[in-house]
């Protein structure tokens, strides 16, 4: 029996209802990937991807560590949830995000910003990075919007001496490129 998409479906995420027709989620899976230090062996480790419809992105952020007492799949989907509710506040649309890096209760973290005269808070945190990540935010950064096939993503922007990425500008290339694979 085969299914039809009618194109229009409500999605309600943390009390919000967007469209789901063009509303990109992000999830956290289960993924095989070379392990760190070997070309030889694999090892499963949760990854963050978004979806659209039926597409989805390559790995966006993948999960190895523990970081207190969150394992990488716990880690995975408090930060897909997260990046989920901050699309779905933008009624359901990636443009005008942007991703940063700061402090909060003085751990190195990253956090969705609406414009570049922002900061990081607890309202807008994504994720704490690890206590050995803290001097290299703006290479994680850097990595984590550089999920596209050609491993190139957009300029990280500088303003002043904090830097801001552009997240909705390259996952929205990705859904229009062939870095989106089909069926889920």
């Amino acid at each position: 029996m085969r299914l039809l998409s009618l194109g229009l479906v409500m999605v309600t995420i943390g009390g919000l209802s967007v469209q789901a027709e063009n509303v990109t989620t992000f999830h956290c899976i289960s993924t095989k990937v070379q392990s760190l230090g070997t070309s030889s062996k694999e090892e499963t480790v949760y990854a963050t991807v978004a979806r659209r419809g039926t597409r989805q992105t390559n790995p966006m952020i993948l999960w190895r560590s523990n970081l207190g007492k969150f394992t990488p799949q716990e880690r995975c989907k408090v930060v897909s949830d997260r990046l989920t509710e901050v699309v779905a506040k933008n009624d359901g649309k990636l443009s005008n995000l942007y991703l940063t890096y700061g402090r909060v209760d003085n751990e190195p973290v990253i956090c969705h910003v609406a414009d570049k005269n922002s900061a990081c808070n607890r309202r807008n945190l994504l994720f704490t990075l690890r206590p050995q990540d803290k001097g290299n935010e703006k290479k994680i950064l850097e990595q984590m919007v550089s999920f596209s096939v050609t491993g190139t993503g957009s300029a990280v922007q500088q303003s002043g001496e904090q830097f801001y990425a552009a997240f909705g500008e390259e996952a929205e290339k990705m859904f229009a490129t062939a870095g989106a694979t089909s069926g889920i």
